[in-house]
């Protein structure tokens, strides 16, 4: 009783950081809207930034569960660069869209379950193993790739990657479905509480039954199929595909997301609501730059200023919350 009481005052903390982002989000497009452009606002913008981040919030997802397990995975950006080259390079050879598919998103969950496995049988803690697994990606990207440009063109390609439904893009709706499926398992299965337990505390939840090694593996495999997903999002949005498609600052941006959102990088705490809202804060602000016409060398550090801003609010909000308890 007293852990599902932690878990729902941990749910009460993301709460009360999502607010803060939401008022971040609305100060942002407000100041943007009203001082630099009437266009920012429109419905064809704002869904564009929903397009845009599609992939890199479906990455956030499976970092998310991956944080509140208490672990890190820094594998995630080159293993969406290298789920998407197999992509590329299956269809290449085949000429099957579908068996492509298939292929890449093996290949990240193989990447995924590499990393579980390292952390839980071979007891690497979670940033070494993941340090050396991205550089394993980067050495197979390097053998594989050698700086082809692979084209996906087909029909099911461009569905996900063109088409739409109700004006929502394929690639928005994919993101709202496993930001759907991500909620459910995290709130309504034995499996999500599991995961919020052994962020809390590993020890006590082995000895209270719960397959400890099993569930963390199971978490890195699903932040994996998380990789793989946003490999075909991405892959199908720019169609030509590259060595130098996502990459560490795709991870960044994936794991700020994230951690803005309210996922505590110790385990224990996290949600699906604070992720997303995380993810749409990083999207506003890529966009937000391009509107400010932000030379790219610099986009990284005025988005590092801004992040850093967010959650020194975010902290704000975590004081004032304890001190009304």
């Amino acid at each position: 009783m007293d852990r599902i009481s932690g878990i729902k005052m941990g749910r009460m903390k993301n709460t009360d950081k999502s607010l803060t982002i939401l008022f971040c989000l609305i100060v942002l497009f407000s100041i943007v809207s009203q001082c630099l452009s009437s266009n920012f606002l429109t419905i064809s913008n704002l869904m564009g930034i929903l397009r845009q981040s599609s992939h890199m919030g479906i990455l956030a997802i499976g970092l998310t569960f991956v944080l509140i397990t208490g672990g890190m995975d820094l594998s995630t950006g080159y293993g969406v660069t290298l789920g998407a080259i197999v992509i590329g390079l299956t269809f290449t050879q085949t000429g099957n869209a579908g068996l492509a598919i298939v292929s890449g998103i093996a290949a990240t969950m193989l990447l995924g379950l590499c990393n579980g496995v390292l952390i839980t049988k071979v007891k690497v803690v979670p940033f070494v193993t993941t340090l050396a697994t991205m550089s394993l990606s980067q050495g197979i990207l390097n053998l594989i790739s050698a700086g082809k440009k692979l084209q996906l063109k087909h029909a099911v390609f461009s569905f996900f990657g063109k088409s739409s439904i109700g004006g929502f893009p394929i690639s928005v709706i994919v993101m709202f479905l496993v930001f759907g499926a991500g909620s459910l398992i995290l709130n309504h299965t034995r499996f999500g509480s599991s995961v919020y337990a052994c962020g809390s505390n590993e020890k006590n939840a082995g000895l209270s039954g719960i397959p400890v090694v099993k569930y963390k593996i199971l978490v890195y495999v699903f932040s994996g199929l998380c990789m793989g997903i946003s490999a075909l999002i991405m892959g199908t949005r720019i169609i030509l595909v590259t060595q130098e498609s996502g990459g560490n600052s795709l991870m960044m941006d994936a794991i700020a997301a994230s951690v803005i959102g309210g996922t505590d990088i110790n385990g224990g705490k996290g949600s699906m609501c604070g992720t997303f809202l995380g993810v749409i804060f990083i999207g506003v602000i890529n966009n937000m730059l391009v509107f400010l016409s932000i030379p790219s060398a610099a986009q990284e550090l005025f988005k590092g200023l801004l992040i850093i801003a967010a959650l020194f609010l975010n902290l704000l909000a975590k004081k004032e919350w304890k001190r009304s308890l």
